[in-house]
């Protein structure tokens, strides 16, 4: 009788452990699943914006500028400061183009070509390594790290030989699907970077679509006590834009119209 039932009692136990193993992989790939469609609404086919960003870096008086952009898909952008504490950006156009960006400045006829991964050391302007891995989501390792009552939290590794960053927790809320704070970590471990969307709007696509849209963000470079703060003052989605506004001879023209009092 005894023997019988230890039987009975490792046999439960081993369907429980089934049970919950079951359970636990189905939380897993609903959490990678939510990630990747709350990736879908952070990037749009075609997208025209006005944004605010102010920067402040440490205790320093923060500096603000206002951007004009006009993107199609995930890589191809171009943008123009129509507005900036700093004289020296007033103007600045850029062009990005299969992950390159051509910077245009009117004021002193030149341009400058560097990596998009490289905006920040370049120009100053951080729009935060999560938009980077939301256009090029197939680039990282997607693996469920947690789950609590609000939401998911979502472990990427890069791909890549020389990566930006070696290690994110991509934290993924339940009841929009929609992700709220990204951590990035380098080799060792350290905290460098946290990205944060502080709110989404409910926009509808060209499709008829219902998607929720991060509206303001906050990108704190850890390192640099650097915090950018990203605010769009208007935001559509048109169903089209024609390739004629990615050029390089826009850029120069967008540039010249800001100087000139047009926009």
């Amino acid at each position: 009788m005894k023997m019988e039932w230890n039987r009975g009692i490792v046999l439960c136990g081993l369907i429980v452990l089934v049970v919950t193993m079951g359970m636990s992989g189905f939380a897993s790939e609903e959490a990678v699943a939510a990630y990747e469609r709350a990736l879908d609404q952070w990037t749009q086919d075609y997208l025209m914006a006005t944004l605010e960003m102010t920067v402040k870096i440490g205790e320093n008086v923060p500096a603000s500028y206002t951007l004009m952009l006009w993107a199609k898909g995930t890589d191809t952008a171009i943008s123009v400061i129509t507005d900036a504490d700093v004289d020296f950006l007033l103007g600045l156009s850029m062009l990005q183009e299969n992950r390159q960006i051509t910077a245009w400045w009117l004021t002193l006829e030149r341009s400058k070509t560097f990596s998009s991964s490289r905006t920040d050391e370049e120009i100053g302007l951080n729009s935060g390594w999560m938009e980077q891995v939301a256009q090029h989501p197939e680039e990282y390792e997607v693996s469920f790290l947690s789950d609590d009552e609000d939401g998911w939290a979502i472990e990427l590794h890069p791909l890549e030989n020389e990566p930006l960053f070696h290690r994110a927790v991509v934290y993924v809320r339940k009841d929009l699907g929609v992700i709220t704070r990204a951590e990035f970590y380098d080799a060792e471990g350290v905290l460098v970077e946290v990205d944060r969307v502080l709110e989404h709007i409910e926009l509808t696509d060209p499709n008829g679509d219902t998607l929720f849209f991060p509206y303001q963000l906050e990108v704190y470079d850890v390192e640099e006590d650097k915090t950018t703060s990203i605010v769009y003052l208007n935001l559509e989605l048109p169903a089209f834009i024609d390739d004629a506004q990615f050029t390089l001879e826009k850029v120069k023209e967008l540039s010249l119209r800001v100087l000139e009092g047009e926009l």
